[in-house]
């Protein structure tokens, strides 16, 4: 998905009533610095009257509550501002007006121009950089919004939140404008921030790298749509912010980030009978969104900024332990990442994978940048890793051995002067340069 680089960024919040997506836009704003839409809420003025006499005020009140959010997102995009939209406006058009024309309450010549209208607005701001999809069941939902203080929500008609989830059902089955990324809101509570900065972890990485998750040949963007679902949330530590400007232009240099993964999973649970699961693509586990995870999201991130594409296994490879793969398909493609990779940055610990990883770039020569958490405990072999580069070989890469103190510095780590003449010489070879 290409976007214009000097347009702002425009995130949308989308799902039921009663799913979570004012709090979770809300929080998102505070966290990332960003604009929060609709500032002015035109549906409390429309709800009873829309719910006494649909037929008259139906297309009405659809055309003024879109006409109302698109003049305020375009007047945010216009000022420079990224912007988090509370329930996108394509929304509007698929779920919210389709349900009145289907009820009969908007004739389909009003229809027609009600979607005229909508349509011409929506090209003309230009399209969403990713929508997060907050799904909740009706139960869930129909409770929260009777515990809330939204008394205009109370004047919906029995079946009408079962009528709009089936038509947010099609919605997100047909939606194409931009990537989705689903969001249990049944599991995840971010009315906490740490919670919702976590989430904005996660966010600014799949932003990041939606521009590269969609080749260039695939035929629509429905069939490159990210799905990643986000589950109970626990252990939490304050995450980075992030900026509000724009992502970094990828160069063509690439990094391989290798870090323990079985040290860190949650192990599959056991089934009710005891019984041991014979499949190997089921026997490894999962690392759940916590603090690790956001450590090496962030990691991956800092890299980025500097100008290289990252390949961070854990999320590219098996997406976090969700891909059910067999052993050999996880070492051949991590093999090849290996091998294709122009910079290693490993952290070995205890791992397994990681000393696999470090062997194959150091053999391979591509330079190798080792990071040493003082937090975490290191093999026989790591702890030796510093005289490597005492002894000469030929043909072999770089190495630099570098120390934290935990996961969650590694970032500050490419400030060091040291470390970025190091990047500058291991990737002079490429000819190009990412430091002004």
């Amino acid at each position: 998905m290409e976007r214009q680089t000097q347009r702002p960024l425009i995130l949308a919040i989308a799902g039921l009533m009663g799913a979570g997506k004012t709090t979770l836009a809300r929080q998102l704003c505070d966290v990332f610095g960003w604009s929060y839409v609709p500032k002015e809420r035109v549906a409390p003025e429309y709800l009873a009257d829309l719910f006494e006499s649909p037929s008259r005020f139906a297309f009405e009140a659809q055309l003024a509550m879109f006409c109302s959010k698109a003049r305020e997102v375009s007047k945010n995009l216009a000022e420079g501002k990224n912007v988090v939209v509370d329930r996108s406006l394509d929304e509007d058009i698929g779920v919210f007006a389709r349900h009145f024309r289907e009820l009969g309450h908007i004739d389909e010549r009003a229809y027609r121009t009600y979607e005229l209208v909508t349509r011409y607005i929506l090209q003309q701001i230009g399209p969403t950089d990713l929508t997060v999809y907050c799904d909740v069941n009706t139960d869930t939902a129909a409770g929260r919004i009777y515990s809330r203080a939204r008394g205009e929500e109370r004047l919906y008609p029995q079946g009408h939140l079962q009528n709009i989830a089936s038509y947010y059902k099609d919605w997100l089955d047909s939606y194409m404008l931009s990537p989705v990324w689903l969001l249990d809101s049944n599991l995840a509570d971010w009315r906490t921030p740490a919670v919702a900065r976590q989430i904005a972890v996660e966010i600014r990485d799949v932003i990041e790298n939606v521009s590269n998750s969609i080749p260039a040949d695939v035929p629509s963007k429905r069939e490159a749509r990210l799905m990643v679902p986000y589950r109970e949330i626990q252990n939490w530590r304050t995450a980075i912010p992030l900026s509000s400007g724009p992502s970094p232009k990828m160069s063509k240099g690439s990094i391989y980030l290798a870090a323990p993964f079985t040290a860190a999973e949650e192990r599959r649970p056991i089934p009710a009978d005891n019984t041991q699961n014979t499949d190997p693509a089921e026997t490894h586990g999962r690392i759940p969104p916590g603090p690790y995870r956001s450590a090496l999201i962030e990691a991956a991130s800092a890299m980025r900024r500097l100008g290289f594409s990252v390949t961070l296994p854990h999320k590219d490879v098996n997406d976090w332990g969700e891909k059910k793969l067999l052993p050999e398909e996880v070492m051949r493609t991590c093999t090849q990442q290996v091998s294709v990779c122009d910079l290693f940055v490993g952290i070995l610990a205890q791992s397994c994978g990681s000393h696999y990883e470090f062997g194959l770039a150091l053999g391979l020569g591509k330079p190798c940048l080792i990071i040493a958490p003082d937090e975490l405990s290191h093999s026989f072999l790591a702890q030796g890793s510093r005289a490597i580069d005492a002894v000469p070989q030929a043909g072999r890469g770089e190495l630099m051995v570098q120390s934290v103190k935990t996961v969650f510095d590694i970032p500050s780590l490419f400030d060091r002067e040291e470390v970025k003449e190091f990047l500058v010489r291991a990737v002079a070879r490429l000819n190009w340069r990412f430091f002004p």
